[in-house]
């Protein structure tokens, strides 16, 4: 009876229901998980996250915060291993901190939650947030799907948005993979680059430089045309 059972809750937790070829995703922070699965839909469909209306399955249990990869303190995690590298391609790895906790200077202000963390420091707010569980790779153990986004402090619909799988969240330091990239002026968004195409348009409406140890985003030379997206997703019943 003891086996039956633990068969029973690995198929509960394994997402047996799940139709062949779909991943079960965990949200974790829905609202904006629901902006990069309307941003990145025939990219999440193409893999098997959503289905083909836009939707998705949801484990039957949740794993969070239960044991299994327990995310209760990935805010912190985030803040002290993932690493800053992937904002600055072609940029020395060497010259740079190895978490975004050693990118922080004098007078910087971080807030840190269960799954998020949000740094204002010089012109900018960077906020990094761990949107969803799944087993992207698709080999047993939950990958996470990371917002990182950087905007001016005094605006609000001009924007850069990172979408990165950390593929190994026990490793020392987390090098994400950069799904896309996601670019907002004046709340006209496009995504610019994807893993597929991975170098950023030439006329991408933000630009970050290093200037000793502050970041800077320039500001657009021109505001691209609007990118029609798809509806609104609709989470699946289970």
């Amino acid at each position: 009876m003891r086996s039956i059972a633990v068969l029973c809750l690995a198929c509960l937790l394994g997402g047996c229901f799940t139709p062949a070829g779909n991943l079960t995703v965990q949200p974790l922070d829905e609202p904006e998980f629901r902006t990069m699965a309307a941003a990145l839909r025939p990219q999440l469909t193409g893999h098997g996250l959503l289905t083909d209306d836009g939707a998705w399955y949801a484990p039957v249990l949740s794993l969070a915060g239960m044991g299994f990869g327990s995310t209760k303190h990935a805010g912190t995690v985030l803040l002290d291993r993932l690493s800053p590298a992937f904002r600055f391609p072609g940029l020395d790895t060497a010259l740079l901190p190895e978490s975004f906790r050693g990118m922080l200077t004098d007078g910087a202000q971080v807030t840190v939650t269960d799954h998020s963390f949000t740094i204002l420091q010089g012109v900018d707010k960077l906020y990094v947030s761990l949107l969803a569980l799944t087993d992207w790779n698709r080999d047993g153990r939950d990958d996470w799907l990371v917002l990182c986004r950087v905007e001016p402090q005094n605006q609000t619909d001009t924007r850069r948005d990172y979408y990165l799988l950390v593929d190994d969240p026990t490793a020392p330091i987390l090098t994400p993979k950069v799904l896309a990239v996601r670019d907002c002026v004046n709340g006209r968004c496009r995504v610019v680059a994807t893993a597929d195409a991975p170098g950023l348009a030439p006329d991408s409406p933000a630009v970050e430089l290093m200037q000793g140890q502050q970041n800077v985003t320039q500001p657009p030379t021109s505001a691209p045309a609007e990118t029609k997206r798809g509806p609104a997703q609709t989470r699946l019943t289970r």
